[in-house]
């Protein structure tokens, strides 16, 4: 098993962890906490300010940039540039049978200015795994590029600037959060291998061809 594998094990087995770990009332009481913690710190300003930043964290968002990607890259390396929307959109999508299957409430602390998502479970943050999504696929596709320490700053950044804002609007637990980071990289990770195992066996079956020819 390589290195990339044993972390994604790990990583797997930390996300079942946390899974299991929000199960204790103890646990909960902690992240909540410190949720109020950081609502005490803020202001209407803040907060709007926040809410601003979460959109960048979409659905919508997050599509938009995946596509601007792939439309960049399309003449470099077509299959690249098709994987990154697909791998996102198919994470995406995993995420919200996750959230079904886990079925954890979200935080009701106080009143949040972002509208009413009560009905949309908790586990694993969306706008986490959807950020981290977007993040992993653009730096695999970057990654044999100049411009792949200048993706990595960048998505982690965004990562980190979209956990930070679903935290002060107080609509997710911080565990939420770490879960879909988790789970959105998880997710890209195996489509990209895959991609690159596709790739790879369609240049040895053309090079067969061209030594047989």
């Amino acid at each position: 098993m390589s290195n990339f594998n044993r972390s994604r094990l790990g990583l797997l087995i930390l996300f079942g962890l946390i899974a299991w770990a929000m199960r204790f009332y103890s646990i909960v009481e902690m992240e909540s906490s410190l949720l109020l913690d950081l609502h005490s710190r803020s202001n209407d300003s803040v907060d709007h300010l926040m809410l601003a930043i979460n959109a960048i964290g979409g659905p919508k968002p997050v599509l938009a940039l995946s596509l601007l990607c792939a439309l960049l890259m399309f003449r470099s390396n077509k299959r690249v540039a098709i994987t990154v929307p697909i791998s996102v959109g198919i994470s995406g999508a995993i995420n919200v049978g996750l959230r079904a299957l886990f079925h954890w409430p979200r935080p009701d602390l106080w009143h949040t200015l972002i509208y009413d998502h009560s009905f949309i479970w908790s586990f694993p943050g969306g706008h986490a795994c959807l950020s981290a999504s977007v993040a992993t696929a653009i730096n695999f596709a970057l990654s044999k590029t100049r411009f792949k320490k200048l993706a990595l700053v960048c998505g982690i950044l965004y990562c980190l600037t979209v956990a930070t804002t679903t935290l002060f609007l107080g609509v997710h637990y911080p565990l939420d959060i770490l879960g879909g980071w988790i789970s959105g990289f998880l997710i890209v990770s195996v489509i990209w291998s895959c991609s690159e195992a596709i790739s790879a066996r369609h240049r040895l079956r053309d090079n067969a061809q061209v030594m047989n020819d």
